[in-house]
């Protein structure tokens, strides 16, 4: 059998992109959302850069080599490099390191038409700072792969906004059909709160209303903590053991989970959750909730 893998030709995208500016704010949780600007904020300074194409002892070329192979070939992309022009470790005219492949930011947002070649390579110069810049929008989100609290600079695709209302408007209705299954229940909303905002315990007499009250503040202030929160499973047993961290009925040893008498939970905070999660322990997760008030 053949298994030969088929390379794929690479063609210049038809969209548009915009560079922006990464803020960073910090929630009520103390976590670090980020978020991108309108405009760049830097009093008129400029950032100059060049393509990072030596990393970790190795060169790294900013192209994949489908994209190395479109452009040199003047043909397909309309300009003069032959084959082997943007090779990273050329030792002579490398375009690499040429004042052609280093270019300022100002204080301006940045458009770039990837379906022209130049903008195209300036996207991958700048992108090969991959600690530095955001490839998209996506990238910033809590829970994303690619999330890096260094980011500086994110590119917007064309159309972005848009979409972003849109599924703005879906999460939203998805958070507040969420609200409505759980406002008669007082645990339930414990629960969501307590893991919302984990800097702040709750008394044990916490009323409907105070809560009522703070997971809609969540909602309308911080949406993104509270739709990732919703989304997470075992909600109770993780409120549980906050709680109990808390109010010191669980203890940590270094990293290791130990209940105050001594039984160790786990090795971490996911293996003490493991722990409670596990049918055969129901009775150690009954015994805190009582010490906890929650039954």
């Amino acid at each position: 059998m053949n298994t030969q893998k088929v390379e794929t030709e690479f063609t210049l995208p038809n969209v548009t992109v915009k560079l922006k500016p990464v803020k960073k704010v910090r929630g009520k949780g103390g976590e670090i959302t980020l978020q991108h600007e309108a405009n760049f904020l830097f009093n008129n300074a400029k950032n100059t850069y060049e393509a990072n194409i030596y990393k970790k002892g190795n060169y790294v070329s900013p192209l994949t080599r489908e994209e190395q192979k479109f452009f040199e070939s003047p043909e397909k992309s309309g300009l003069s490099f032959m084959p082997g022009d943007l090779a990273v470790d050329k030792q002579t005219n490398n375009y690499w390191t040429s004042k052609r492949a280093r270019f300022s930011l100002s204080e301006d947002s940045v458009t770039f038409d990837l379906s022209r070649p130049l903008d195209y390579l300036k996207m991958k110069i700048l992108l090969s700072h991959n600690d530095q810049f955001a490839e998209k929008p996506e990238h910033l989100e809590h829970g994303n792969v690619n999330r890096k609290a260094t980011y500086r600079y994110v590119f917007i695709r064309s159309g972005y906004e848009a979409e972003k209302k849109s599924q703005d408007y879906h999460s939203e209705a998805e958070m507040w059909k969420f609200m409505f299954a759980i406002e008669n229940n007082v645990a339930q909303m414990s629960n969501m709160l307590t893991l919302l905002n984990p800097k702040k315990q709750l008394p044990k007499d916490v009323s409907k209303t105070f809560l009522l009250g703070e997971l809609k503040s969540f909602i309308k202030n911080d949406p993104k903590r509270f739709s990732l929160i919703m989304r997470e499973e075992d909600l109770e047993l993780k409120s549980i053991l906050k709680r109990s961290l808390d109010k010191k009925l669980i203890k940590v040893d270094g990293i290791v989970h130990t209940l105050a008498t001594g039984e160790i939970l786990g090795d971490n905070r996911k293996e003490a959750l493991e722990f409670l999660k596990d049918e055969g322990n129901q009775a150690v997760v009954d015994k805190l909730k009582v010490k906890l008030g929650l039954n």
